[in-house]
């Protein structure tokens, strides 16, 4: 779900649909919760990079802010990973 979530802020961060800031919003607060009531790694590293990179979005545009390509390459593994063999 998150990494399926992360694609579409992405994506209407992209097309001028969603203001950066909204997306950091939701990130941060899941952030938030995920920290303050399940202590340890209940998702998985490349979920929590996902989550930080996603806190980053208020600055996106900007050197030091949310690095949108590696976000989008971590929802992709995160997705390949949750898909079942074949």
């Amino acid at each position: 779900m998150l990494a399926r979530l992360t694609t579409w802020f992405l994506d209407k961060i992209a097309a001028g649909e969603l203001e950066p800031w909204k997306a950091r919003n939701a990130y941060f607060l899941l952030h938030v919760y995920l920290t303050d009531n399940y202590p340890g790694d209940i998702l998985g590293e490349e979920a929590h990079e996902l989550i930080y990179e996603g806190t980053l979005l208020h600055e996106h545009g900007e050197d030091f802010g949310a690095d949108v390509v590696y976000m989008r390459e971590l929802a992709g593994r995160i997705v390949a990973d949750a898909e079942p063999e074949s």
